[in-house]
């Protein structure tokens, strides 16, 4: 997998049905991650105040690797020895 696309929980059916076609399309290469959160809390983690995102490809390979590490290590990790 060299390309993560990222995409918000408050997508309709016809958008999802459309990321899957493209993650069958390029199953090689593409892996598609919904993560739990509106457009707007994406938009504004990643672009700032008042910005909405709907989805995000991510296509250099050391950041997908990077991210994906991150999710695991979140999953992984115990709550209680969070430092945040």
């Amino acid at each position: 997998v060299s390309r993560l696309l990222l995409l918000t929980a408050d997508g309709s059916d016809r958008f999802y049905r459309n990321s899957e076609a493209l993650r069958h399309k390029y199953k090689n290469r593409l892996e598609v991650m919904i993560i739990d959160c509106n457009e707007e809390t994406l938009g504004n983690a990643l672009f700032g105040p008042g910005k909405r995102v709907r989805a995000v490809l991510i296509d250099h390979k050391e950041a997908v690797v990077d991210l994906l590490a991150l999710v695991a290590l979140g999953d992984s990790a115990d709550p209680s020895e969070s430092t945040v």
